[in-house]
């Protein structure tokens, strides 16, 4: 049996004493931004069709290009602070704890992930959240990102099992009709993964490459930096740090896959770093 799942409750500490922090933000309205204007269409890169087909999509090579274009060029989150009361160790917490719960529920897609600590980020982005309440926005966020990505949702009952009795079902549901309306039901993202598995098809990167930089996408995750980076340049990073690490040799399209990112080439040093740093500490 696994062990049971620690709450970041614990962790996270007592919230500081200040005044409560009032609701004035009226139901219905939205605090996030408008859809941003796409940016000019890009060149799909030599091999795309047969990318798409090695992931399975061979029905939709005639939409090829417009796939890599929603895909690729997906703009980030803007670059804000977090809430006062927010720390970025103590987001790293709640978003470890979300990792564990998605392993805990059988039958998760990766993406739902990646979505969920999305729709989190852009909720801290526009909206502010009581420390003792985070827990409740990153369990809402999930229960969101099910919605979007599964065929078969978990039930609201068995996530506040997972919550160890931090929230409610009524608490739950509460949330997530405030998440939809700050968000204004603007949910869709197509998330770093499916940039991964497409730059790691057209790279012809083998199976330990694609594993290896999984795991450091998964591990971006938990660096608030990386949250304002695109989905593209997350994954053109984790591609790129896996291939070094494993002394792979370039194939020639290595340095073409940042020209397809949103804004250039990502700044691969401190990525790194960062990331690698990140799993020192978890490996401690």
């Amino acid at each position: 049996p696994n062990p049971p799942l620690q709450s970041p409750a614990a962790a996270l500490g007592p919230e500081p004493a200040s005044a409560p922090v009032p609701d004035n933000v009226p139901a219905g309205t939205s605090a996030s931004p408008g859809p941003p204007e796409r940016p000019p269409g890009r060149c799909a890169p030599p091999g795309l069709e047969e990318a798409l087909g090695a992931l399975g999509l061979q029905g939709e090579r005639e939409y090829a290009r417009d796939i890599f274009a929603e895909v690729m060029v997906c703009p980030a989150l803007p670059q804000m602070a977090l809430p006062s009361t927010v720390t970025p160790e103590m987001r790293a917490l709640v978003v470890d704890w979300l990792v564990q719960v998605h392993v805990r529920v059988p039958g998760l897609a990766g993406d739902t992930l990646y979505l969920a600590v999305h729709l989190l980020d852009s909720y801290l982005r526009c909206s502010r959240v009581r420390l003792h309440r985070l827990q409740l926005l990153g369990m809402a966020c999930l229960f969101v990102a099910c919605k979007m990505e599964e065929c078969v949702l978990p039930e609201p009952a068995s996530l506040c099992l997972l919550g160890a009795g931090s929230f409610s079902q009524a608490e739950l549901l509460r949330a997530e009709r405030r998440i939809l309306s700050r968000l204004d039901f603007r949910l869709h993202h197509p998330g770093p993964l499916l940039c991964l598995e497409l730059l790691a098809a057209l790279a012809g990167s083998n199976p330990q490459v694609m594993l290896l930089a999984a795991y450091f996408l998964e591990l971006s995750l938990l660096e608030v930096e990386t949250a304002g980076w695109e989905p593209s340049r997350c994954a053109a990073a984790a591609l790129s740090l896996a291939r070094r690490v494993l002394h792979v040799a370039g194939s020639g399209l290595e340095p073409a896959l940042y020209r397809y990112g949103h804004r250039g080439t990502p700044d691969l040093p401190s990525w790194s770093l960062s990331v690698l740093s990140q799993r020192v500490r978890n490996n401690c």
